[in-house]
């Protein structure tokens, strides 16, 4: 993760494996939300990506010629998936993983 010239200083090293730990832990939350996205299915994910960018369930149903209610338990389902507490949370999930 980084170099450190010999000998190193006590905080240099801390600071160092501070940073390393981090990234790692980012690495493996990320993973962890890539592998619950691939446990959506195919229309989960589009639901959910029209969730992503704003789009109403009115808008949902209108853009992928399904009912309303359908498209409500897609989301439902696809955010219960994901574990995300609200569309907020699901947003920054997401962004992590498609963009």
């Amino acid at each position: 993760m980084d170099f450190l010239i010999k000998p190193a200083q006590e905080g240099e090293l801390l600071r160092a494996i501070k940073i390393a730990a981090k990234r790692d832990s980012d690495r493996l939350h990320n993973l962890a939300i890539a592998r619950r996205f691939e446990t959506l299915t195919r229309r989960e994910k589009e639901v959910l990506a029209l969730v992503v960018r704003g789009a109403s369930n009115k808008d949902i149903a209108a853009d992928l010629g399904i009912v309303l209610t359908t498209v409500k338990v897609h989301r439902e389902r696809g955010v219960k998936k994901m574990g995300a507490k609200n569309v907020a949370d699901l947003v920054r999930m997401t962004r992590k993983i498609l963009w």
